[in-house]
């Protein structure tokens, strides 16, 4: 017969606490955590937690979730562990072979299509894809435009066309290859780029799962960042943007890159 205490943890609300408590130390957002985890394990939402909070749980969910909270409780990522993340209008899939969309990834797909024009097919580049986040928003926003989206990682593109998939977009083509090297000669109205930008000395233990060659770029963080823009000039139609996303501490080395490589104009925009 089972104690009173082992009653209570084996019920939603009980394994919810449980959770918290277990990986507090090691996240900023247990509760949120704790309740997404249970969430994707229960193909439930928030609400029906909250109403089915003294609802037992079967002893193959309990264990499995007491498993996935062990992993967060390691530092990995939460999209990892569910395998999807929302970004945009999108639901996607992610794995440790891409990037997790990060929130203010979002401001840099807003200032693109404020660079897209809804009325004309013009073509988008999208440099180093990963999951296909920004390629896949641009795509259905603006569906006369075509978006060509590259990435080194055959892996990462595998992932991002799964993603596609499950759009139904149509006006977006991935390419295998560094940067710019699968575009040819191909000019664009405006390119996209999500680098890494994070200096090597910046490595801690929440970034660990996530893929290297997605995040490091450098003992400052610029190397990914100025190959991308000192390469633009020869992928852009006349009149055509270049947009960036980068650390926090690097607006004006990224700024200089830009009037090195010949732009006549150049903004930084700061994130939530």
């Amino acid at each position: 017969m089972s104690r009173p205490a082992e009653r209570i943890t084996r019920t939603v609300s009980g394994l919810l606490g449980e959770a918290i408590e277990t990986i507090a130390e090691t996240s900023d957002t247990p509760e949120l955590d704790a309740r997404v985890l249970l969430q994707a394990l229960l193909k439930r939402d928030h609400a029906w937690l909250i109403a089915h909070g003294g609802e037992g749980v079967d002893d193959a969910v309990i264990d499995r979730y007491r498993a996935w909270v062990n992993r967060r409780a390691r530092s990995e990522p939460v999209a990892y562990i569910i395998e999807r993340k929302s970004f945009w209008n999108h639901e996607l899939k992610v794995t440790p072979d891409v990037l997790v969309p990060r929130p203010e990834t979002e401001i840099l797909v807003e200032r693109a299509l404020a660079r897209v024009p809804l009325s004309e097919a013009v073509h988008v580049a999208d440099l180093g894809t990963g999951s296909g986040a920004i390629a896949l928003a641009i795509a259905e926003e603006r569906p006369l435009c075509h978006v060509v989206a590259t990435d080194a990682s055959r892996a990462a593109l595998k992932i991002a066309e799964q993603n596609k998939g499950r759009t139904g977009l149509r006006n977006i083509s991935f390419c295998h290859g560094d940067w710019y090297e699968p575009l040819g000669d191909d000019r664009f109205t405006v390119i996209v780029c999500n680098p890494p930008y994070v200096p090597h000395s910046h490595y801690e233990a929440a970034l660990a799962y996530e893929p290297v060659d997605a995040l490091f770029s450098g003992a400052r963080g610029l190397d990914a960042l100025r190959k991308v823009i000192s390469e633009a000039p020869a992928h852009l139609e006349p009149g055509g943007w270049l947009l960036v996303e980068h650390g926090f501490d690097q607006a004006e080395e990224v700024r200089v890159m830009f009037r090195d490589a010949g732009f006549e104009y150049s903004q930084t925009t700061a994130d939530y």
